[in-house]
């Protein structure tokens, strides 16, 4: 049976907002098939998350060049709970949503991110419609 994916990208993602290496931030192991083994090809551990989103890219771009299926895993959610999306972004539209945060998130290259500062909003105004 040919396996379900030919190259392998698992990211452990980081919350510094600084560049940083080493404890507690982005490390990326990237994998291939080989027959029946799966072959470690690299780690890395870029110092910021544009230079880990460079590397990503590269990686993604390589397999499409070469037709294969890659199977990529992260460490964050990937989903909100029902009607998260209307309450933040005034929309049930997952469109509205993906522009809220595009308008809201600063995301720079020296790893500079409002990330915490749009959450602790959000959590506030979350907290002031809750029912006590």
């Amino acid at each position: 049976m040919k396996p379900l994916f030919d190259r392998y990208a698992i990211v452990d993602w980081s919350a510094s907002n600084t560049p940083t290496t080493g404890k507690d931030s982005i490390w990326i192991a990237f994998a291939e098939r080989d027959g029946a083994e799966t072959r470690l090809i690299e780690t890395v551990n870029p110092p910021t998350r544009s230079a880990a989103m460079a590397k990503l890219r590269q990686f993604f771009r390589d397999a499409l060049a070469e037709d294969k299926r890659v199977f990529a895993g992260f460490d964050f959610p990937f989903g909100y709970p029902a009607g998260a999306t209307a309450a933040i972004a005034g929309a049930p539209d997952w469109r509205a949503l993906w522009g809220f945060f595009a308008d809201q998130l600063k995301d720079r290259d020296d790893n500079f991110s409002n990330r915490f500062e749009v959450a602790g909003r959000l959590n506030r105004e979350a907290l002031a419609t809750a029912p006590m």
